[in-house]
């Protein structure tokens, strides 16, 4: 519902805006995180069904275990929750999220193919 949702999708533009110039600064990544969180609750709000209760319990013990914010990557019954976590956090997050965890890492060399142990 478009008209509904208006100023939902306007403040979720302006959210992908700002994390645009965000990461092209030299500010905290940790910022990208609250926009994470922010846009979350937005999203949330839009309708009914946009998410499940398995999902939304994930996402909340993900903020419990030290994310700042997440993002729901996928669709269907496939894909997974990018979650922002702080160093100081990770090693709690990591074994105590209860789900299975793979470590990703920003780079600004743009993309590259790695292997397990290898780059």
């Amino acid at each position: 519902n478009i008209p509904r949702n208006t100023d939902a999708l306007l403040e979720l533009s302006a959210l992908a805006r700002d994390a645009k110039i965000l990461l092209e600064s030299s500010l905290p990544l940790r910022n990208l995180g609250f926009q994470l969180d922010t846009a979350w609750k937005i999203k949330r709000g839009l309708c009914d069904g946009i998410s499940r209760p398995e999902i939304d319990d994930l996402y909340e013990r993900a903020k419990a275990c030290g994310a700042i914010g997440g993002k729901l990557l996928g669709a269907g019954a496939g894909g997974f929750l990018l979650c922002m976590v702080p160093p100081e956090h990770r090693e709690h997050f990591i074994h105590h999220i209860g789900a299975p965890v793979i470590e990703i890492a920003v780079s600004f060399r743009g993309s590259r193919v790695m292997l397990a142990g290898q780059e």
